[in-house]
């Protein structure tokens, strides 16, 4: 029995199976028997049509390729780590468990390993001071009528791959992605080699900041 015929169950009940002058010896009256057709079309030709399109546009894996890119921008993935759209498929389908981690070290290392390199170090530098106690005895006591300063912290890469401009883009974006919001990035390094020039990183994935 299609689901369709499943709709008109009640209504089967209290009429075609008693009072249809047509029913069949099993008691489907022309009514249900009409709606069975209805339903068995649509089983047979529009539910798989609307399966496919769910394999074709939401399924990581299987779906068409103009449709990985926009699942990416949905999930807000960093979108200068990958090219290759295989790639792409098994960042997407993964992209969750990242976001849990987003902020914490194995965070960085769950994404930096999609691109075999290992995260070395994290070097976190906490800001000095202390609350106002009333006293002038400590030059680097930070007031407590502002908030007190970011944390600053430096990363230290290591892989086998040539550093190139695009893996450069890919490594800056990993670590903008899990930048946590109340620290700043010093410096990010590559097997010894820094990827920042100038200033902080933009959101524009510049080549200014490869440095190869």
């Amino acid at each position: 029995m299609s689901w369709v015929t499943r709709l008109f169950n009640d209504y089967f009940t209290s009429h075609d199976k008693l009072v249809d002058v047509n029913r069949d010896v099993n008691g489907v009256g022309t009514f249900e028997r009409y709606i069975g057709v209805a339903g068995l079309m649509l089983d047979e030709e529009i539910v798989p049509r609307i399966e496919q399109l769910q394999t074709s546009t939401l399924d990581p894996y299987t779906a068409q390729d103009r449709y990985v890119s926009i699942m990416e921008t949905a999930l807000g993935v960093p979108i200068n780590i990958f090219t290759d759209v295989v790639d792409k498929r098994r960042l997407v389908a993964q992209f969750r468990t990242f976001t849990q981690y987003k902020g914490t070290t194995k965070g960085y290392e769950l994404m930096y390993n999609l691109l075999g390199v290992v995260v070395d170090s994290i070097i976190v530098n906490f800001p000095v001071g202390q609350l106002d106690l009333g006293t002038f005895d400590n030059p680097d006591r930070t007031f407590d009528m502002a908030c007190s300063g970011c944390v600053t912290y430096e990363v230290e890469l290591s892989g086998n791959a040539q550093l190139t401009a695009e893996l450069s883009r890919a490594l800056l974006s990993i670590e903008q992605f899990n930048r946590p919001v109340d620290a700043v990035m010093l410096d990010l390094r590559y097997n010894g080699q820094s990827l920042i020039l100038l200033g902080d990183f933009n959101d524009d994935f510049n080549d200014d900041f490869y440095t190869g």
